[in-house]
């Protein structure tokens, strides 16, 4: 049975809640709808994680400024540089790799990272040869970049490189833009080469991931990157080096590549 005491807390709790003023739900803006919009296409692409969408949308519902600063973070956007200006050089970086000695079918990709590890572009990215499908994955480009290695050429892809064959360097320049065209502010950025390549069965696909940090700004930086060295290692050496380019400055011819193999065969550790 209920005490009266229970029964007099109950009433006197119900009237109180009547007696509250209603609370109107949050007005949101066009722009925030917009926003949250994005967000979620961008969670559906994949292209987020689902806790990165919740810190998007804890941003968005600040705010109209808030939100088109977190859409325009969302599409990859980086504020123009405050550094030198264009008077001073073209700023860009050199990336260079040597392939090792193994691994002559490895497929491959270059791309930059800011310093959280947000991808900002690929510079390359090599297709696999006439095994269709293609058993071996970029796993790393793929989970950075949001698209898949297929054995399609795209935009990442060209004549000018086989993906490394054994023993080659090979160099390529970042304009220290993003891939909407926007110049990245100055600091540090991290450059990134992933090796894969396939092995007869029973032997499992490999991928290789190496990395270095080479920053961006007044004065000319260098940087040995960190090769992956998993059995067998396929670099030798990895380099990258900013400079402000001269107006009108030539660019240096790069060495031939070895022409793309006509077909991909597994490899068997040597």
């Amino acid at each position: 049975m209920i005490g009266k005491s229970k029964i007099a807390f109950a009433v006197t709790f119900g009237v109180m809640i009547l007696l509250l003023p209603a609370v109107a739900p949050a007005q949101v803006s066009d722009i925030q709808q917009k926003a949250r919009k994005e967000v979620y296409k961008a969670l559906g692409d994949k292209k987020i994680s689902a806790s990165e969408m919740g810190a998007y949308i804890e941003e968005i519902n600040k705010g109209d400024e808030a939100a088109l600063l977190a859409m325009k973070k969302l599409e990859g956007y980086v504020p123009p540089a405050e550094g030198p200006s264009s008077s001073a050089g073209i700023p860009e970086v050199k990336i260079t790799y040597t392939r090792s000695a193994v691994g002559r079918n490895a497929r491959t990709a270059v791309w930059i990272e800011d310093s959280s590890g947000r991808h900002i572009k690929t510079l390359y990215r090599s297709v696999g040869g006439t095994i269709n499908p293609f058993p071996v994955h970029l796993l790393k480009w793929e989970k950075a970049a949001g698209k898949i290695s297929d054995n399609q050429p795209d935009a990442y892809t060209g004549a000018t490189y086989s993906g490394g064959s054994s023993g080659s360097t090979y160099t390529f320049t970042w304009d220290c833009r993003n891939s909407y065209g926007s110049v990245v502010s100055d600091g540090e950025y991290v450059y990134k080469v992933e090796n894969a390549r396939y092995y007869a069965p029973p032997l499992r696909p490999q991928s290789n991931i190496s990395s270095g940090r080479i920053r961006k700004g007044a004065v000319q930086d260098k940087s040995l990157g960190d090769i992956d060295n998993t059995p067998p290692a396929l670099l030798s050496s990895l380099s990258a080096e900013f400079r402000l380019k001269k107006q009108g400055e030539a660019e240096k011819p790069l060495s031939p590549a070895a022409p793309a193999s006509k077909e991909e065969k597994p490899d068997n550790f040597q």
